[in-house]
C-alpha cells in the first residue's frame, strides 16, 4: 500500500471478500488488524473517508507532511474550529475548492507549481482575484492551525495573488444617499436584514458585532451601545462604546429575543449551522 494512503496509525486496505475499502489500524494488544468499512470501492472517496475517520477517532501529533493527506487537515480545521466561526459558510466554500483540486494529495505535495495551477484553475472559472485570495487564505489558515497545534511538524508556504486595486477601491468607496435608500428599500422585505443594515449604518460596527448585539448591551437612559458584550475579551478588532442615533433609537427599544438580529427566531449563526447540517455541500458556489 503506498505510504500516502496512510494517516498516522491508520491505513487503507480491503477484506479478501469485499471490494470496499476499510479504515485499518494494527492493535498491538491483540496483535490483530482492526478494520472498519468505509462503504466505497473508489480509492479517492476512500481517502476522504479515511481522513474523516481519523478526524473523529485519533489525534495527530507532529506528523510528517508527506504522511498526512491535505483532506485530513481541511476536515479537522473545519470540524474542530472553522464551523464555529461567523465566517463558517465562507470557510466551507473555500475548503471545498481545495478539496476538489487536490484529491488524494498529501500536505507535502502543495508545491509552488501545484498552487499556481490551483490559482489558474480558479481564474479559469471566472473568479476575481479578491475571491481567489480568500480561498487561499482559508487553506493557509487550516495548515497554520494544524502547525500551531503541533499536529504537523511543518507546513508549506501558501501563496497569495495580487488584488485588482481598482476593484478594491470600488469595494471601499462611500455610498451615496440614493444608494443607501435603495439598500434599505430592498432590505425592508426581509426584517432581520433590515435591522442588520440599520444597526450597521448607525454604529459602523463589524458584522459579527452587529449579529452579537443583545439587549443587555444597550443603555437607553444614557443612549449608549457597548459593542463588546460583558465577559468578552477585547481583541485587536476593538469593539467600542458608541452613541445611539435618533434613527436607531426606536429600533432598539424592543427586542423579542436574545439578540436584535434573529433569523427564524434564532441567532443567525445558530440558524446557519442548522441549515448547513441539512445541506452539507452546495451544488454551486456564489462569488
Amino acid at each position: 500500500m503506498p505510504e500516502k494512503f496512510r494517516i498516522g496509525k491508520w491505513f487503507l486496505d480491503r477484506r479478501p471478500n469485499s471490494a470496499n475499502w476499510c479504515a485499518c489500524r494494527f492493535d498491538p494488544e491483540t496483535r490483530q488488524t482492526r478494520r472498519t468499512s468505509l462503504g466505497t470501492s473508489d480509492i479517492q472517496a476512500a481517502q476522504v473517508r479515511l481522513a474523516e475517520h481519523v478526524t473523529k477517532h485519533e489525534a495527530l501529533k507532529e506528523a510528517q507532511p508527506d504522511e498526512v493527506l491535505l483532506e485530513t487537515i481541511l476536515i479537522r480545521y473545519y470540524e474542530q474550529h472553522a464551523k464555529r466561526l461567523p465566517s463558517a459558510e465562507q470557510a466551507r466554500h473555500a475548503l471545498a475548492h481545495w478539496s476538489d483540486h487536490f484529491p488524494g494529495a498529501t500536505v507535502s505535495e502543495l508545491s509552488p507549481q501545484r498552487q499556481e495551477a490551483f490559482v489558474a484553475a480558479l481564474e479559469a472559472k471566472g473568479y476575481k482575484p479578491s475571491y481567489i485570495s480568500r480561498i487561499l487564505s482559508v487553506g493557509r489558515a487550516a495548515l497554520n492551525w494544524a502547525y500551531k497545534r503541533q499536529e504537523l511538524r511543518s507546513v508549506p508556504f501558501v501563496m497569495d495573488v495580487k488584488r485588482d486595486l481598482d476593484q478594491e477601491a470600488e469595494r471601499f468607496r462611500e455610498l451615496s444617499m440614493e444608494e443607501v435608500a435603495r439598500l434599505l428599500a430592498a432590505a425592508e422585505r426581509v426584517p432581520h436584514l433590515l435591522r442588520f443594515c440599520l444597526i450597521s449604518l448607525n454604529t459602523l460596527a463589524r458584522p459579527d458585532a452587529v449579529l452579537d448585539l443583545a439587549p443587555e448591551q444597550i443603555d437607553l437612559a444614557k443612549r449608549l451601545i457597548s459593542l463588546n458584550p460583558k465577559g468578552r475579551r477585547q481583541t485587536k478588532k476593538y469593539r467600542p462604546v458608541v452613541p445611539i442615533s435618533d434613527t436607531l433609537l426606536p429600533w432598539l427599544k424592543h427586542c423579542e429575543g436574545e439578540r436584535y438580529v434573529l433569523y427564524h427566531d434564532k441567532p443567525v449563526a445558530v440558524a446557519l449551522r442548522e441549515l448547513l447540517s441539512r445541506d452539507p455541500r452546495p451544488e454551486s458556489d456564489d462569488v
